[in-house]
């Protein structure tokens, strides 16, 4: 991983670490690593991420495609909020049950906002959440008119106080992010993509007012449309023009066995019946149990006719 950018904390205020700081922060998508630095304080290291993510995420009417949309719609209207007297920023809010490819799409939409000029810096548990508006600031002071995109995965994770190992670093974490939304500390041209298994357990102060996140978006299976243009992609050419066979091509097939299946589940189908030859039908019978956690396996004897 190389090191884009790193910044050290020093008596409270944030200045960059000599010698290690470009002057602006280049259009991308961003990991933080947290290190210590002794005497000198704490410092975190902004790296770039490379993820090698399944080429299905950006297509047409996937839900990828719609956030990034939306994120690029959004920088693109700063004049009209500025013109409205408003700060420029935006709380997106994700949902969507374990598997259901949250954290594939936001790393989807990290490397496409990262395309369009933009910096993305992706918040996982591991990370201490009092970085983020330390990282922020710092990004907005290197390059005053950067469009910055925040990712905070698992929301959840930080804010209920079970799952932290300091019972008040769950009320500390739900200040900082309501100090970004829509307290002291917001800043411009910012948007916040978050995600959560269940929208339900999270602090009603992060969910129950508006500007805080705006609009919450539920993962869905992907449509039809999405499911073909997504096997047409992966599979080799010869998959979709085997019309002879009995109820249509091997595309055909793969799409009507996976509706209602994730991007996630879909790729084990295709692998499983075109790679492996297993029976479309009891693959999908054993991807469907395994996504309702009813089966620990897929037995031999499922392939027998």
């Amino acid at each position: 991983m190389s090191q884009v950018v790193s910044w050290i904390e020093r008596e409270g205020d944030w200045k960059p670490a000599e010698g290690t700081v470009h002057a602006k922060l280049k259009p991308g998508l961003y990991g933080l690593k947290e290190e210590s630095r002794g005497l000198f304080g704490t410092s975190a290291a902004l790296y770039e991420l490379k993820p090698t993510t399944d080429r299905l995420l950006q297509l047409e009417g996937s839900l990828t495609e719609y956030i990034a949309n939306s994120v690029r719609k959004f920088w693109e209207s700063r004049k009209v909020y500025e013109e409205m007297g408003l700060i420029h920023k935006r709380g997106l809010l994700m949902e969507g049950a374990p598997g259901s490819g949250k954290t594939a799409t936001c790393l989807s939409v990290g490397q496409e906002i990262a395309k369009y000029g933009g910096a993305a810096f992706f918040f996982s548990p591991s990370n201490d959440l009092g970085w983020l508006p330390k990282v922020l600031e710092a990004a907005r002071e290197s390059q005053a008119d950067l469009p910055l995109l925040a990712i905070i995965e698992d929301m959840d994770r930080y804010t209920d106080p079970k799952k932290q190992r300091y019972s008040g670093d769950a009320e500390k974490n739900i200040h900082i992010l309501l100090s970004l939304l829509d307290g002291e500390k917001q800043i411009g041209n910012v948007v916040y993509l978050a995600t959560t298994n269940f929208v339900k357990r999270l602090d009603f102060r992060l969910t129950n007012r508006p500007s805080r996140f705006d609009e919450v978006i539920a993962t869905r299976p992907p449509s039809g449309r999405v499911r073909e243009a997504y096997f047409r992609r992966i599979l080799p050419a010869g998959a979709a023009e085997d019309g002879h066979l009995i109820g249509g091509s091997t595309v055909d097939k793969l799409v009507a066995a996976s509706k209602g299946m994730y991007f996630a589940h879909m790729k084990e189908l295709a692998i499983a019946h075109w790679v492996y030859k297993h029976p479309l039908d009891a693959v999908a019978e054993r991807i469907r149990e395994l996504a309702d956690n009813k089966s620990t396996g897929f037995s031999p004897d499922t392939e027998q006719d």
